[in-house]
């Protein structure tokens, strides 16, 4: 076992954040006579994941060797067949795996699977650094919600715009770059009725290689966002969903091509738990 080749492993796995969704984005690197063989990362949901990359990298020097992996090895077959077949098809020797995963198809099964066909396993190593890089994910799959990240600019006195509601700009080029990046890692961006009003964003992914667009979501309680707003017009393939009231008259939005997630109220406002639970249900792990 060396913590080295689990670093590696998740350094691998970044590469994927932001694009695997609903999956978790998972690293692997296999080791044989302490020298790498094969690595590789999940890239995209129904493409092979972390462990099949890596095996089939490493191709015969598989056999007898070891396998690191950031997330226990799924145990189910989904859009692709079960990793921890191909682990033991490959002759593999030894597992060790940094998180356990909580997804109930696996949750301690792929370790088990493994066991019971004479593998040694071992889960935990380096389980926090690379748990940061799935936290969306293990959040999500634990209580159904997603990791929110809160992005806002704030001037030296503490204001997020100035007395007349001018707030362009208050971050600089450096920070406005960084905040695409966010985008393109994060399943939803989301800003209030009131943002598009005043400033008629796009909210998508620009100037970031192989950036791709977060699905815009507003909240507007009273459905008043412009149906020629860009947000809802704009031409991406993540759409624009508006969270509004269950009363609210929001025709002309649904057919200028926005989706509607209708909501209770809390007060005169959104109940903001229930749109976070909504779009935990449609498996938005990450929203900026």
């Amino acid at each position: 076992m060396n913590d080295e080749h689990m670093r590696r492993a998740i350094e691998l796995s970044q590469f994927g954040v932001g694009r695997t969704s609903p999956n978790p984005a998972v690293g692997s690197v296999v080791v044989r006579d302490d020298a790498v063989v094969g690595e590789g990362y999940h890239r995209r949901a129904g493409q092979p994941h972390a462990e099949r990359v890596a095996l089939a990298n490493a191709g015969d020097a598989a056999h007898g060797a070891d396998i690191y992996v950031t997330l226990e090895p799924c145990c189910h077959t989904g859009r692709t067949p079960p990793c921890t077949e191909a682990i033991i098809d490959a002759g593999i020797k030894r597992v060790f795996y940094a998180c356990p995963d909580p997804d109930p198809r696996c949750a301690g099964g792929g370790h088990a699977v493994l066991e019971t066909a004479g593998l040694e396993v071992a889960g935990q190593l380096l389980e926090r650094e690379a748990a940061l890089v799935n936290e969306a994910y293990l959040k999500h799959k634990r209580t159904g919600l997603p990791l929110v990240t809160l992005k806002l600019a704030m001037s030296l006195d503490g204001r997020i715009a100035t007395r007349t509601g001018d707030s362009q700009w208050i971050s600089g080029e450096a920070s406005r770059q960084i905040v695409h990046e966010m985008r393109s890692r994060h399943d939803a961006v989301m800003v209030g009725v009131g943002t598009v009003i005043a400033d008629n964003p796009s909210l998508t992914t620009r100037d970031v290689a192989d950036g791709r667009d977060a699905l815009r979501v507003i909240a507007d309680t009273s459905a008043r966002t412009p149906a020629d707003a860009r947000v809802v017009r704009q031409q991406s393939e993540a759409g624009c969903a508006i969270a509004c009231a269950e009363d609210a008259e929001a025709d002309a939005l649904r057919e200028a091509g926005a989706d509607l997630i209708r909501l209770p109220r809390a007060g005169e406002h959104l109940d903001l738990a229930a749109l976070m639970a909504a779009l935990g249900h449609s498996s938005m792990h990450r929203s900026l």
